[in-house]
């Protein structure tokens, strides 16, 4: 979009008056995480990917979506009790019969300021229909070794419909892409209100890795999800989670833990095959999804403490039978989040093991997230974010010979592509991202404008590779 377009926009925005807001508004109180990606291409959703050397990088971006408060990001204890996963639209919390309406902060500051659009609703008695959606035009530009490539495009187009039974306490929920070039299952699960303190989901939905990857994307300051998030995790599964909270919503402890079945449904928050220059599968696409493979499980488990404005939370992956140059054997992440009425602050260190050639484990990633946001006017918010991801030696050299061995036994025909394709293995040592951006809300996350700028920088053993990429996004979500 053309700068003067952008400013015109703006100012319209900021134009309108603060005080129009909805007729209903239950209580809120969380604010807004942050993300970014690190290629172009819209709708990482579903891109396939060319048969030539992967690397850890070069995947489109992809993401999820969902709602939550336009005054920020969930608290830990919030992320934990259900408000978790990508929906376009209506809250994951169960009791769901809370989420209905259009909610608006209690903050003094932000009152005014409407959260979001309700989905469309049906009432049939005690149960009811609901159908939220979202799309995000995005236009990205991005800048390495001299070439500049882009695209105006959809990133991302969704649906989502839940069918809530017994006054909210039972609800059936289906969410997909709905994106022409591969339109694919995103959830598919069943929610049950057990107790006040405990809540069943059972199906295929995002697991409980991290409370920061609870969120949705949709009610970001940025335009997509960092790079930790897709190295580390958090993408849906088929699987049982059982999550709660104890004590009031800003203070007390809480927990979420699971059992799944080991094979993320969609490659593109899954990005630890491609160190071995390797593609995950996709298990949720309409038109190219493969079968599951036997299941290898997976036990996650997350718990949390909060204490006012701060929260932190620790999580633990433990798969029981990882696929060697496929999935990490086992993962941990320590975060804090510090979460006020004009800033919001996370702070993350990841480590994730694998399992080498040999069935020896070793340490093989480490990350770190350092994301901040600051509402400077009831329409405005800018955020700021760092991110990193470290290769060990031992994971290198692994990925270096499991793509020797794959050529050397490969077909004499075959050999010459296979060393292409794994040219670039084992030479990746990290992978950094800063990102600064701002979001302008016209109607909270409903419908608002993100801009956001990058320096990418990918450190091998050659030597640096720097890149930039500049994002403009407007997001119609309900």
């Amino acid at each position: 979009m053309r700068p003067a377009l952008s400013l015109a926009f703006a100012a319209v925005l900021l134009a309108t008056p603060a005080h129009a807001q909805s007729d209903e508004s239950p209580d809120s109180s969380t604010r807004s995480g942050a993300d970014p990606s690190s290629n172009p291409g819209p709708d990482s959703d579903s891109i396939s990917e060319p048969d030539a050397a992967v690397h850890p990088e070069s995947e489109p971006a992809a993401s999820d979506s969902g709602s939550e408060s336009v005054s920020g990001s969930n608290s830990v204890s919030d992320s934990v009790s259900g408000s978790d996963s990508d929906s376009d639209s209506v809250s994951d919390t169960v009791p769901v019969a809370d989420t209905d309406a259009v909610s608006v902060s209690e903050s003094p500051s932000v009152a005014a300021v409407p959260d979001r659009l309700a989905p469309l609703r049906v009432d049939v008695g005690p149960s009811q229909l609901r159908v939220g959606g979202l799309a995000q035009l995005t236009s990205e530009i991005e800048t390495r070794d001299g070439d500049t490539d882009g695209f105006v495009d959809f990133r991302r187009l969704r649906v989502d419909v839940r069918a809530l039974f017994l006054d909210g306490r039972v609800a059936l929920r289906g969410h997909v892409s709905a994106m022409p070039r591969g339109a694919e299952l995103l959830d598919l699960h069943v929610d049950a209100e057990l107790s006040e303190a405990a809540h069943l989901r059972v199906g295929l939905a995002k697991t409980p890795f991290t409370a920061y990857r609870q969120q949705s994307i949709n009610d970001h300051v940025l335009v997509d999800w960092p790079i930790v998030s897709r190295w580390f995790g958090g993408e849906r599964q088929l699987g049982l989670t059982l999550e709660g909270a104890t004590g009031a919503s800003r203070t007390g402890a809480s927990y979420a833990f699971g059992v799944y079945n080991g094979d993320p449904a969609r490659p593109q928050n899954h990005r630890f095959s491609t160190a071995y220059g390797e593609k995950a599968p996709t298990r949720s696409g309409f038109r190219d999804a493969t079968a599951y493979d036997v299941p290898h499980p997976e036990l996650m488990g997350r718990s949390g403490l909060a204490l006012g404005p701060v929260q932190t939370a620790l999580s633990v992956a433990w798969d029981l039978r990882p696929v060697h140059a496929i999935d990490p054997a086992a993962r941990v992440a320590l975060e804090a989040h510090l979460d006020t009425e004009h800033v919001d602050v996370w702070a993350i260190g990841y480590l994730a093991l694998h399992e080498e050639l040999d069935h020896h484990t070793a340490l093989g990633l480490g990350g770190v997230l350092l994301d901040a946001s600051f509402r400077v006017h009831p329409r405005v918010e800018l955020a700021a974010r760092w991110s990193t991801v470290l290769f060990s030696d031992a994971l290198r050299e692994d990925a270096r010979a499991t793509a020797d061995a794959r050529i050397a036994s490969a077909a004499a025909e075959e050999q010459s592509r296979l060393s292409t394709r794994y040219a670039d293995v084992g030479h990746v040592e990290a992978l950094h991202e800063s990102t600064v951006g701002l979001a302008i809300y016209a109607f909270g996350h409903s419908l608002k404008w993100q801009t956001d700028a990058t320096w990418l920088r990918d450190r091998t053993s050659a030597g640096r590779d720097d890149a930039f990429r500049l994002r403009l996004q407007a997001q119609l979500a309900f």
